[in-house]
């Protein structure tokens, strides 16, 4: 949680800016959770696609030199 995020967490009384703060912050959280699960979820078929193309051979490769 930022730190001015915090500061008025801890000057307020009332429950309600406590809630709205939380619940903000649990959103921003929810919302880096959902990006980082779909990068690993794309480096996963990235790499599994690596490998099926390693094990069927159909790797492009350069040419030989003459």
């Amino acid at each position: 949680m930022p730190a001015d995020a915090v500061g008025a967490v801890l000057g307020t009384d009332d429950p309600e800016i406590v809630h709205r703060r939380i619940e903000l912050h649990r959103e921003l959280l929810e919302e880096r959770l959902d990006e980082q699960r779909r990068a690993l979820a794309l480096l996963e078929r990235l790499l599994i696609d690596a490998i099926s193309e390693r094990r069927h051979g159909s790797v492009s490769r350069p040419a030989p030199r003459p």
